[in-house]
């Protein structure tokens, strides 16, 4: 409980104030809560963190977004107790007869980081050796695996359900349905993993820690290694 209380006194003095920009987005700082474990354990309450914001800021709404996520939440709830079976069957059932890639070998490569694309790569290692993953990669890594790979939203669901250490079945069910395009809210968008990774991690800090091996790649290319000359991947 002491650690939610101090990693949301964090985000309120450094990063609330830029949520509603892109800002939130980036790989390479510190930018969102990370209250969602505390909260997926009960540690922390959604009440409570609202009461915060309110003393803190006299009253103030200071992040219209970060509030709606709490709405968003609620709304993961409902759907699942409106819809039950949302887990394992998609919301619009003709999405059942969607043909998807059943390739095992290429499912691996996408939950141990080894798909070859460094920041879908670097979300994924962060994922399995913390158990968390901020909210946009999520985003990314998802629309990935359906858009690009087009395996089955169930896929990462499952993982995620495993793997995140603020797994919470209702909020992973109802992003995930809308990630396949088969929920009530379904994406419009699809996240290019290239042109993504130049906006959240300029600099490629982030591919660098959790992506070792592309350490020695300079900024310019450590998002798509593949544009390196033979010399340049020789000497990094």
């Amino acid at each position: 409980e002491a650690g939610a209380h101090r990693a949301l006194e964090y985000f309120l003095e450094h990063g609330i104030h830029e949520f509603d920009t892109r800002e939130k987005h980036r790989a390479d700082r510190k930018g969102t809560s990370m209250i969602s474990p505390y909260m997926r354990f009960g540690q922390i309450s959604p009440r409570q963190v609202l009461y915060e914001i309110q003393v803190k800021f006299n009253s103030k709404t200071i992040s219209k977004s970060y509030v709606r996520k709490f709405a968003w939440r609620d709304l993961s709830y409902w759907f699942l107790w409106r819809f039950p079976n949302v887990c394992d069957v998609s919301f619009r059932l003709h999405y059942e007869q969607q043909s998807w890639t059943a390739n095992k070998s290429q499912l691996q490569k996408w939950q141990r980081g080894h798909t070859g694309y460094p920041l879908v790569d670097a979300a994924m290692r962060q994922l399995w050796c913390t158990g968390w993953q901020p909210n946009y990669l999520r985003h990314v890594v998802a629309g990935f695996l359906i858009e690009y790979m087009n395996m089955d939203w169930k896929h990462g669901f499952k993982w995620f359900h495993d793997t995140l250490v603020d797994a919470d079945v209702a909020i992973q069910a109802f992003m995930w349905q809308n990630g396949g395009g088969c929920g009530t809210d379904s994406w419009n968008f699809v996240m290019h993993p290239v042109n993504a990774a130049k906006a959240v991690d300029p600099e490629g800090d982030y591919v660098r820690r959790w992506v070792p091996e592309l350490r020695g790649l300079p900024s310019g290319l450590i998002h798509a290694p593949w544009e390196s000359d033979l010399g340049t991947l020789c000497s990094a």
